[in-house]
């Protein structure tokens, strides 16, 4: 992202945002999953906790990660940003 880019994991004057390694490789194991619910069988958390975890991550960076369907989901530019930051 360059420096005329707004950054989408940052507060209003550039402060970054604390996120959990929990939640982390929550949200990753689900994008690589596909699902909520085959993400929390390998993750080993009960689907509706996952999903509060997510719920909460989207929160707290006040963007949408994961467009969800009924096929599963996938994740928006910005999970995809954050996805691909989690990965490197």
């Amino acid at each position: 992202i360059g420096s005329d880019e707004k950054h989408p994991f940052r507060r209003q004057g550039g402060e970054r945002l604390a996120i959990q390694l929990r939640h982390l490789n929550y949200f990753v194991h689900i994008v690589d999953a596909g699902s909520f619910s085959r993400a929390a069988t390998v993750a080993n958390i009960a689907q509706p906790a996952l999903s509060q975890q997510i719920a909460g991550l989207e929160l707290d960076l006040g963007v949408k990660l994961l467009t969800r369907s009924a096929r599963g989901v996938t994740p928006t530019d910005a999970g995809l940003i954050l996805y691909r930051q989690a990965c490197s």
